[in-house]
């Protein structure tokens, strides 16, 4: 008990005692908001991203024994990521669920299971554990920082998984476990998108300086356990996998404008706490590691049975740390190649948010006793400021009655031209297998990619031939595309044009920016 006349900082702790209570309120806000939009979300019949209609695409193709890595067609080409995502929610939709609901029920369930496992992780690294149960709300917090992206059909939330269980991997005390959870988890969210890698090794990084032995094991197995599969796979494919997962992404480079939006949406914006503790914390972390490094005297290497629990203590924080690590570096690295799509922050959301009770914790008990008060509730007020950065307007990204109608409205105008399977939608990827009325449509974004993606690096992939003769031909009664995009105009614009009427749509996207106009266009009368 420290004793009141001791403590300088009583005055004004005494005024900030509410700081707790405050965190609790802002946390249960974040809550409902969270809460109430996936109710609306989740059973949602049309598409919340422009994307989202693609993933679902490619789980009803994984259903139906079709392969998701192939030459591209009029029908279908595939996003540049590894299949297994698209096969698990494959087989969802075999059981029985709808494309939308499958691959959205995959993306949230991902996300609260990585939730939990580093939930319990956290607890096993603090000595006051009850604080574990700040670390769901503060991923809660980063739903919007994120753009909703934690209930999308999108395969990040499933590699957040396998990537914590990778983590918990690398808290084990006993090397054998250790290594073989990290390796299967490791080999997992590889499959599942491919830059996990950068990820992992964050994560094998960091622990080479803890466990040398378990950090290169692990990772020769990897290594060892992934490329055979790899080959094999990229064989089955023709080459086709490679192309998809390597060549085509190897053309995206540093991107400036991606790199200024990292900086005001992510690391000035909701991630800044999150980012300048982790930053901190690798400092005093990396010094106090080096120091024992180079003293032989690791506090994890100490045999003492006396210890057994601090070394298991110790292992969790680390494994968190490095994870914390990781997740902030991948999604940096990524962000910088893809305009800063929010859906890359995703892994990072997950694995911060485990770590920050720790850094609380250890950083109030390292104070001296006459500025612990102080130091706890500064350590509530960032906390706090964790989860406000995230609030944001909810109601863009909840759908409601009118943008279900605009949809509908959209499919009662293309049926006035010809049927679904001579509709193709270019700019919003609304699947055609699940409600009768949805058209028929190819989805422009993973086209744009193989004729050069957002960045105009050739890639040796040319369009469809099929999809170049039906254009051609006049083949499709109807191409809806989006206005603001000049390269599908140039690929139809010698056999189409708009539409007499010049009718045009504004498709909602739910993603926190308006899709923009999309436009129909038609056969042209003559070949002029």
């Amino acid at each position: 008990m420290v004793d009141p006349r001791d403590d300088a900082s009583r005055p004004i702790a005494g005024h900030l005692r509410l700081l707790p209570l405050l965190f609790a309120a802002a946390a249960l806000v974040a809550l409902a908001l969270f809460l109430w939009c996936t109710t609306a979300r989740l059973p949602w019949e049309f598409e919340l991203s422009k994307m989202e209609g693609g993933f679902v695409d490619h789980a009803r193709r994984a259903a139906n024994g079709l392969p998701i890595h192939a030459a591209p067609t009029s029908e279908f080409a595939s996003f540049l990521y590894m299949p297994l995502a698209h096969v698990v929610a494959g087989w969802l939709v075999r059981a029985g669920l709808d494309g939308y609901a499958a691959t959205r029920l995959l993306s949230i369930a991902s996300l609260l299971l990585a939730t939990a496992l580093l939930t319990a992780l956290c607890a096993r690294a603090l000595r006051t554990r009850w604080l574990a149960a700040l670390v769901p709300l503060l991923v809660i917090a980063r739903y919007f920082d994120v753009e909703c992206f934690y209930d999308q059909a999108r395969p990040d939330n499933l590699m957040s998984l396998f990537l914590a269980l990778a983590t918990l991997a690398l808290a084990l005390p006993r090397a054998m476990p250790a290594i073989v959870l990290f390796v299967a988890a490791g080999t997992l969210a590889f499959f599942t998108k491919q830059s996990s890698l950068v990820f992992l090794a964050g994560l094998l990084g960091w622990h080479f300086f803890l466990r040398p032995q378990v950090a290169l094991a692990a990772g020769a197995l990897l290594a060892a356990l992934s490329a055979p599969i790899y080959f094999v796979l990229d064989a089955r494919t023709g080459g086709w996998l490679s192309n998809y997962v390597w060549n085509i992404p190897a053309t995206h480079h540093f991107d400036h404008k991606g790199f200024a939006n990292l900086l005001r949406d992510q690391l000035l914006g909701g991630f800044l706490v999150p980012a300048l503790l982790i930053s901190g914390a690798a400092l005093v972390l990396a010094r106090q590691l080096l120091e024992r490094w180079r003293s032989g005297h690791l506090l994890l290497a100490l045999p003492d049975a006396a210890a057994a629990d601090e070394r298991s203590r110790e292992l969790a924080a680390h494994a968190l740390f490095s994870s914390a690590l990781g997740g902030l570096a991948f999604s940096v690295a990524s962000s910088t190649q893809v305009l800063a799509v929010k859906n890359v922050w995703v892994s990072c959301a997950v694995a911060s948010a485990p770590f920050l009770p720790i850094v609380f914790e250890r950083a109030v008990a390292a104070l001296t006793p006459a500025r612990r008060t102080l130091g706890t509730q500064a350590g509530w007020l960032a906390l706090t400021a964790c989860v406000a950065l995230g609030f944001t307007d909810p109601r863009p990204f909840r759908p409601v009655a009118e943008d279900a109608e605009e949809w509908r409205a959209l499919h009662a105008e293309l049926a006035k031209y010809g049927p679904r399977e001579r509709t193709w939608i270019t700019l919003h990827a609304a699947s055609y297998g699940g409600v009768p009325d949805e058209p028929y449509h190819l989805h422009f974004g993973a086209l744009s990619d193989l004729m050069g993606g957002y960045y105009g690096d050739p890639t040796g992939v040319e369009l469809p031939k099929d999809l170049v003769e039906k254009i051609a031909q006049r083949w499709y009664a109807a191409i809806v595309i989006a206005d603001w995009d000049p390269r599908i105009r140039a690929v139809i614009g010698a056999s189409y044009e708009p539409a007499p009427d010049g009718r045009t749509f504004r498709l909602p996207s739910f993603s926190g920016h308006p899709s923009g106009k999309s436009v129909i266009w038609v056969p042209k009368a003559s070949g002029g």
